[in-house]
């Protein structure tokens, strides 16, 4: 015999239910008014009622919403599951929803009881979620892993994706920390730091001394930049906690993994989508002067407490009080930078994409522009990104998909733009920002962040990167199936950092000046070819379920660099490089060097009937920046997962925990993060006296350690997730 929760446990879940279903409606439709059309088939009232029960176990549902579809008229189910519903029109449609079940619509058509039988929704714990090299449903999933959707990222009118996700997953801490226009700096932590870091700079930049926190990035298969993705390409947002679901990753996923999925075409007429957003910069925390008054005597007070004489006297005082409003170029205000130097800036997102396709054929593709100014002068970032998404059906047993994404962004910011920051609190404290005459002074010092910032110079960057994929699926026999996947993503990065002449003065005299201008510039060719291969087996019994993964991947990375500079140009508009002096103060660089990373890796999945879950990873990774004898190293992993939610005696509770699982795993992955080449000694060049002559040569720039190897971190984590009032709420 089935037990029911007590009379006063179901009114409560009633009303809670209610509240988070009804409400919002309520409210959004408070104001709404039948039109003309529906006026003319209004009759006179009906009273309907009926009961709502449930297709599982034919028992009432209590906490059910019954609204009149386009109006704000409506009820909810008591605790038995019967209702009362007053209805004036013939042509009504009643609307049944209930949180953990389908919703289903019933036309009125004159009729005075109507009884309604709702189907359970299983879309949460049959719900795919994307692991490593894989998917799995969410009630198989034994380890700790976090989730959330592309429609629910694009509800926060953001340009990055991680702050579209921010505050938004457990255990995973991601800050914010600067909002320069295309230098972005935000830092996700997935449980914790597992390295010590330094803040060095103004700018807060993060800088571990043994390595990084930061987790692996995976896109659609394939380490790809994040930064500047769109994020209404994105259809999934996966984060891998701990050791046993990132251990498939190895020597990379010491620090977690995160798995972005992006949108795909669905079969059917084409659907066009457009989003967009106008929004404003602006310094939240930027630190409010002293007044004047208070300034000159606490001055007078410091000199004091050290037996010296008052700075200023009383007269002097009130002279400043008084030209500090009527003669501010006489008297001007002390660290007055933050109100010269700030301003609001604007940013604009523009994106739009069409999608559609048939049965053999797919595509999607979205174009995004976004335009963003900076706070300071002389800031700003373009960026336009392109993204094609087909997929292609060759036969019942192969498929093909093919993915291109080009992104550009142009960056512009002053030169040294991190030495402005800082004389915005280091600088004169009595300055004159600018003169009426346009001339820059900069107090007994002669700094002045805003010359700097507006006419110092400036630090231009171009970025063209390309990214092409080619993934094939061949299903060789029933359950058992073929992938390979190729991506090649390549950048191209330009930089021109230009120094221009300048100076600063006080009324005539000049406190400061640079008379010597200059021109620093870069080329950059970055490529990364990845190759991953896939072998699937799926078999399901009656009571058994197996899932068996078997892969290969290799990484080739290549990076070469140059650099030159010259100075004394004829003006400052001209910033060609050719053009500087060709004298024995120019100077140039460069540097190239490669890596790869060659991996073996399998899973096992094993389930008794869908109750008794285990996992087990191997990867086996060889490196290119560890000595012969350290190359290779094992990552394994294990994890155990009940769902006791299935048992019979959980029946009587299931409508309060309508899911519960625990789960244990244990788990090491790895870094492989040292620098290239630490392993053998390197050589630099170097000049020398022999016999009195200059000499060339090379002595030895670093100590090497041949027994360099990986880092393992080891990590055992038990847990719980729960499902409430079938899919309310989850726990996790």
């Amino acid at each position: 015999m089935k037990i029911h929760l007590p009379a006063p446990l179901q009114l409560v879940r009633a009303v809670l239910l209610s509240i988070i279903v009804i409400g919002p409606q309520l409210f959004n439709s408070a104001n709404a008014r039948p039109n003309g059309s529906m006026f003319a088939s209004y009759q006179q009232s009906t009273t309907v009622s009926g009961k709502v029960t449930s297709a599982t176990d034919n028992e009432g549902i209590p906490g059910v919403n019954i609204v009149i579809k386009g109006t704000s008229n409506g009820t909810v189910t008591d605790v038995n599951g019967d209702y009362k519903l007053e209805v004036n029109s013939r042509d009504a449609i009643l609307v049944f929803t209930s949180i953990g079940f389908d919703t289903q619509e019933f036309a009125a058509g004159g009729q005075t009881v109507i009884n309604v039988t709702l189907q359970a929704s299983t879309t949460s714990l049959s719900e795919v979620v994307v692991v490593g090299y894989g998917t799995q449903q969410k009630m198989s999933i034994t380890n700790s892993i976090a989730d959330i959707k592309g429609d629910e990222m694009v509800q926060r009118p953001v340009g990055n994706i991680l702050q579209s996700v921010q505050g938004k997953m457990p255990g995973v801490t991601i800050l914010d920390r600067g909002g320069q226009p295309g230098s972005n700096n935000m830092q996700i932590i997935i449980r914790g730091v597992t390295k010590p870091y330094t803040p060095v700079g103004l700018d807060q930049t993060v800088n571990s001394t043994i390595g990084t926190n930061q987790p692996l990035f995976i896109v659609d298969g394939i380490e790809q930049p994040y930064q500047y993705m769109n994020p209404a390409d994105i259809e999934s947002f996966t984060v891998l906690k701990d050791a046993s679901s990132s251990a498939i990753y190895g020597s990379r996923g010491g620090n977690g993994v995160v798995l972005i999925t992006t949108k795909r075409a669905k079969e059917g007429k084409i659907s066009v989508s457009y989003s967009g957003s106008y929004s404003t910069q602006k310094s939240l925390t930027q630190p409010h002067a002293m007044d004047i008054e208070n300034y000159l005597r606490l001055q007078n007070t410091a000199y004091q407490n050290v037996g010296s004489a008052p700075k200023y006297t009383e007269q002097q005082i009130q002279d400043y009080i008084s030209g500090s409003v009527n003669s501010p170029l006489k008297y001007p205000l002390p660290y007055d930078w933050y109100n010269v130097m700030l301003k609001d800036a604007p940013q604009i997102n523009n994106s739009i994409s069409v999608a559609g396709g048939s049965e053999n054929m797919k595509a999607r593709l979205s174009v995004r522009n976004q335009d963003q100014k900076g706070i300071i002068a002389n800031t700003e970032s373009k960026l336009t990104d392109i993204r094609l998404n087909t997929d292609l059906k060759l036969s019942s047993k192969i498929t093909i998909s093919g993915d291109l994404n080009y992104r550009y962004q142009k960056n512009q910011e002053p030169h040294d733009i991190t030495n402005i920051f800082r004389l915005f609190m280091q600088n004169a404290i009595w300055a004159v920002p600018q003169y009426p005459n346009g001339d820059y002074g900069g107090g007994t010092q002669g700094n002045s962040p805003l010359l700097l910032a507006e006419k110092g110079g400036s630090n231009k960057t171009q970025n063209d990167y390309f990214y092409g994929q080619l993934k094939g699926n061949w299903e060789i026999v029933k359950g058992l199936t073929l992938t390979s996947q190729v991506g090649v993503r390549n950048q191209f990065l330009t930089g021109k950092d230009y120094t221009n002449t300048w100076q600063t003065k006080d009324s005539t005299v000049v406190k400061k000046s640079n008379l010597v201008n200059s021109l620093t510039e870069s080329r950059t060719v970055d490529r990364e070819v990845t190759w991953n291969n896939l072998l699937n087996y799926n078999l399901e019994l009656t009571n058994h379920s197996f899932r068996a993964m078997a892969g290969y991947a290799q990484i080739y990375h290549f990076n070469t660099t140059i650099s030159a500079y010259r100075q004394q140009f004829y003006n400052n508009d001209v910033q060609s490089l050719g053009q500087g002096v060709n004298d024995a103060t120019k100077n140039n660089g460069g540097s190239d060097y490669t890596w790869g990373l060659r991996s073996y890796f399998g899973r096992l999945n094993y389930a008794f009937k869908d109750k008794y879950l285990f996992e087990a990873n191997l990867r086996y990774d060889g490196s290119s920046r560890f000595d012969k004898g350290n190359k290779y190293a094992s990552f394994p992993s294990a994890s155990v997962g009940y769902r006791i939610s299935q048992e019979a005696f959980w029946n009587p509770i299931a409508d309060v925990v309508s899911d519960l699982k625990i789960r244990a795993s244990r788990g090491v992955s790895g870094n492989n993060g040292v620098d290239l080449y630490s392993y053998i000694p390197t050589l630099q060049a170097a000049n020398y006296s022999f016999n009195g002559t200059v000499a060339q040569g090379y002595l030895q720039k670093t100590v090497n350690d041949p027994n360099l190897t990986w880092e393992r971190t080891a990590q055992t984590d038990i847990g719980i997730d729960g499902e409430l009032f079938r899919d309310v709420s989850a726990l996790q």
